[in-house]
């Protein structure tokens, strides 16, 4: 007999994108309401989904999509591939671009 979960567990990543959204909805009123605290616990479903997609947008751009642009130059190294990431590209342009003017 094998023992079956009753309920399932949030993996890290969602409970630390809770905890993301419940700072960011905290900090937005703070600024916005001086000193006032609310918590999102308390707000409605549609505010809860709000602020989880906007912790999820906060990491996708802070976290992941640089995380992905590293393993991409890390396999194009690897594969004796020479490429030049985004952030590089831009850099070199906008430098060139002040040659130009």
């Amino acid at each position: 007999m094998t023992i079956q979960p009753t309920e399932t567990r949030a993996d890290w990543r969602e409970v630390m994108l809770s905890k993301l959204a419940q700072r960011l909805y905290a900090a937005y009123w703070h600024s916005d309401l001086h000193d006032v605290e609310l918590t999102l616990p308390d707000r409605s479903r549609a505010a809860r989904e709000k602020w989880q997609r906007v912790a999820e947008a906060a990491v996708d751009l802070l976290i992941d999509e640089p995380e992905r642009e590293f393993q991409a130059q890390l396999q194009a190294v690897l594969g004796n591939e020479v490429t030049e990431s985004k952030a590089a590209r831009e850099w070199r342009e906008a430098k060139a671009s002040d040659w130009i003017a």
